[in-house]
């Protein structure tokens, strides 16, 4: 029916770091790979912002954040709140703070951000 646009696309600083450029910048701020956190200790890591939603509950509500790379996938959850300026899906960013397991994923409640 509808037929895929032929446009190449440029590369923007919001397209996802190719893998040197993950590493490095994994390496000058000491941060890991999505997949090798673990639960209950402290994690900095790097990985493009691929989903956001808001999740409601009861009278409140938290935005939740998916970043990931190669690795695997970590959640990041603020809570009371429905937005944060900059936080779109394919930008890459930084989160740090404590995991939890939470349903099978990794999760990071009220993480530090930075964008990448």
């Amino acid at each position: 029916m509808f037929k895929k646009s032929e446009k190449k696309k440029q590369p923007t600083h919001l397209d996802l770091l190719d893998s040197e450029q993950a590493d490095s910048a994994r390496a000058q701020l000491s941060a890991v790979e999505c997949g090798k956190v673990v639960p209950r200790h402290q994690a900095k890591v790097i990985g493009r912002i691929s989903a956001i939603r808001i999740v409601p509950r009861g009278q409140s509500q938290w935005l939740e954040v998916v970043i990931k790379d190669d690795t695997g996938i970590v959640n990041g959850w603020f809570f009371g709140r429905n937005s944060i300026p900059g936080m779109i899906p394919g930008v890459n960013a930084l989160f740090e703070g404590l995991v939890q397991l939470d349903e099978g994923e990794m999760t990071i409640a009220n993480p530090y951000y930075e964008f990448i």
